[in-house]
């Protein structure tokens, strides 16, 4: 159900390049998790909502890290760039708190797969799209 790590990911800025690598393995881990939660007779709900909270608390220290650099290097795009970070954030924080509003031993296959694939495009494009712009511009500035 995720997505594998691929080098055109990339955008050539290290600390950038890997919390992108964090990203991918956690939101795999949390895929992976609610599959096996999914068939498991016991519920572990709490794990879920664990990598849910990392998640979003990651999400935004990430964020902050790609537009800090964008300060520094005067990133033309910087704005339109911020408010897509606090869009999807805004949308990752709704995901969660409907997630944790189910019951305890409550499964919503449907909420789970929205999530997964919004949180998967979005990493997908963003880093492939629009993050790539930023490592445009840090060439073209050389």
């Amino acid at each position: 159900m995720g997505v594998s790590w691929q080098k055109d990911f990339e955008i050539g800025v290290e600390e950038i390049d890997r919390q992108h690598k964090v990203l991918f393995e956690k939101v795999n881990s949390l895929l992976d998790k609610y599959e096996a939660d999914k068939t498991a007779e016991k519920k572990n709900k709490e794990q879920i909502e664990d990598l849910f909270f990392f998640l979003t608390d990651y999400f935004e220290t990430h964020f902050s890290s790609e537009e800090e650099l964008q300060e520094k290097i005067g990133f033309s795009e910087q704005k339109e760039h911020q408010e897509r970070h606090k869009a999807f954030i805004e949308r990752i924080n709704e995901f969660k708190y409907d997630y944790l509003n189910l019951a305890e031993d409550e499964i919503d296959d449907e909420l789970f797969l929205e999530i997964s694939n919004q949180v998967l495009n979005w990493m997908i494009n963003h880093i492939g799209g629009e993050d790539k712009k930023i490592a445009k511009f840090i060439k073209d500035k050389q």
